[in-house]
């Protein structure tokens, strides 16, 4: 596989992505915004097909602004989406699996881990921390059975995260 210079970085909710992009992003790194979180300002069932469908298609809007030839960092990615498809038992969920193939990212996928700690609900984020551990796990297995390895980040600081994740890809700080 070619080298796209997009990686994703994922995991169950409350581990810490957003806050690692948004740092990513104010050291210059163009980074795509979590779709999921813009789809659910407009329709609020996050669990119907609808909802995965429109996330999905912003998914791939993301994947082909991002700039060529630049380091890119995705706050999740259409993988994602099939991990929640199944764990909601959306029966379109092959469906997106079908187009995670066509969008391929670079590997290591940087993979945050469940941190209770720093779990915390919001307005987009409604699961309990049971359930952000049940996704997790679903996550796992399908970025595994899509092809990607994964890289688990430690529980640390967002700058030394950060700093990992820069080193593993070979890019400057």
């Amino acid at each position: 596989m070619a080298f796209t210079g997009k990686y994703i970085i994922t995991g169950p909710p409350g581990s810490g992505k957003s806050s690692l992009i948004d740092h990513l992003e104010g050291l210059g790194y163009w980074c795509a915004p979590e779709a999921a979180r813009e789809v659910a300002r407009r329709i609020k069932n996050r669990t119907s097909t609808a909802f995965n469908r429109s996330v999905v298609d912003r998914g791939r809007e993301l994947f082909a602004g991002a700039p060529k030839g630049q380091t890119c960092f995705f706050d999740r990615a259409i993988p994602d989406v099939v991990a929640y498809a199944r764990w909601g038992n959306d029966p379109a969920a092959s469906e997106y699996e079908e187009i995670a193939q066509m969008y391929r990212y670079d590997s290591p996928v940087f993979f945050l881990p469940y941190w209770k700690a720093i779990y915390t609900n919001d307005e987009a984020r409604s699961e309990f921390w049971l359930e952000a551990r049940s996704i997790e796990r679903q996550l796992f297995e399908v970025y595994r059975e899509l092809g990607y390895s994964i890289f688990t980040l430690p529980r640390d600081s967002i700058e030394e995260r950060a700093g990992l994740i820069l080193s593993i890809i070979g890019a400057d700080r």
